[in-house]
């Protein structure tokens, strides 16, 4: 077995596979946490096993860790911060991998993608292969075309039991990814993203996949009501994926509702309040104080009905403390007997106005006795 354990290691393992060595059959391990800047170059034609070892790559530079994993090669165990600005002008970006032709497995990506071209990725740019048990709380960002959560193209590959949390956007975004083609496969998989933003007629957002191609298959396939957007035609065999509900999604372990097909072998549930994280990682993952509920939360209102719903989960006892409602549009409400209980959080009307009628405050309570929290 060869090792890992900082940045000059990694660089030599990098250049080792660029010049020619695929380490085909070999396991390669990180041993450490590695922080790593000016990365302008990927590893590229690695055809081994590389165990993360449950450790995290922090990388900041203009591509991906990997440029492209051969079929036969596998990333696992990896967590990856990555901080990528890609100039190229190419094709395809991720946190792990520019091209992903064998197996990613077990790994996680935070941090900003930001691509001047097509099909960026919070996982990989182009996946051919399979990817599973991964999330990504990485927002992606291009003002080209296809973008996405987990893969910014799912060419012929396959993507299995990932979440992704992160806001996409491009000329066409997809939750999990932002194009697909070619007999690929998306199962089991849910979009948390905070936004998917982009594109018209046949280039808008989806909420998991946002291609035509009649080819793709989807099975068991979530996300979150809270997206803004409209999205129609959802189903957890449909390009929009099914709703995730308190009956699907919240206080649901290993085998149930969303999660009927995970495993408890890759992922810690706790006690099904919070993301699920990965097992066997050293440091604290960047969605272990992420609860189910919070995520759910619509943050932008601009009907009626998004009000009344604000105003429900605040009475269920959500204070939206450290979070930021925003006010999209001019709503008239009638009828209005009961106020917005104690709000913790920031109610940003952005000069917008609320016609209310009825027989009490828009707020019940702005904040709490002897805490400045609620604005």
């Amino acid at each position: 077995p060869i090792t890992i354990s900082n940045q000059i290691e990694l660089k030599a393992f990098r250049d080792a596979v660029n010049g020619g060595n695929t380490y085909e059959g070999d396991n390669v391990t990180l041993t450490a946490n590695i922080t790593i800047d000016a990365w302008d170059t990927g590893i590229n034609g690695f055809a081994g096993t590389f165990d993360g070892g449950g450790f995290v790559i922090t990388l900041t530079g203009s591509t991906s860790l990997f440029n492209t994993i051969n079929e036969g090669g596998t990333v696992k165990n990896l967590g990856v911060d990555a901080t990528i600005n890609s100039t190229s002008g190419e094709n395809n970006v991720g946190g792990i991998a520019t091209i992903n032709k064998g197996t990613i497995q077990c790994c996680y990506v935070e941090g900003m993608i930001i691509h001047n071209s097509s099909m960026p990725g919070g996982i990989v740019g182009e996946n051919k292969g399979l990817i599973q048990d991964c999330y990504s709380t990485a927002s992606v960002t291009t003002t080209d075309y296809y973008a996405g959560g987990i893969a910014g193209q799912n060419f012929q590959g396959t993507i299995q039991r990932c979440y992704a949390t992160g806001a996409i956007s491009s000329k066409s975004a997809g939750g999990i990814a932002g194009n697909g083609n070619s007999a690929n496969t998306i199962q089991d998989c849910i979009a948390l993203n905070q936004s998917i933003a982009g594109g018209t007629g046949s280039y808008a957002p989806l909420r998991i996949a946002a291609s035509s191609d009649s080819e793709q298959t989807f099975d068991n396939n979530y996300a979150s009501p809270a997206i803004d957007g409209t999205w129609s035609d959802k189903g957890a065999d449909k390009k929009n994926g099914a709703d995730l509900d308190k009956s699907n999604f919240i206080g649901k372990g290993v085998g149930e509702g969303a999660f009927a097909n995970w495993s408890s072998d890759n992922w810690d549930f706790g006690d099904n309040t919070n993301l699920p994280t990965l097992k066997d990682f050293t440091a604290a993952q960047p969605v272990a104080s992420i609860t189910r509920a919070k995520i759910l939360l619509k943050l932008t209102i601009g009907t009626d009905a998004e009000l009344l719903a604000f105003r429900d989960a605040v009475k269920a006892g959500e204070s939206y403390e450290g979070l930021t409602v925003t006010l999209t549009a001019k709503i008239t409400v009638t009828g209005w007997t009961e106020g917005i209980g104690t709000f913790k959080g920031t109610f940003d009307g952005q000069g917008y106005v609320i016609n209310l009628t009825g027989s009490t405050s828009l707020f019940k309570q702005i904040g709490e006795y002897g805490s400045a929290a609620g604005t």
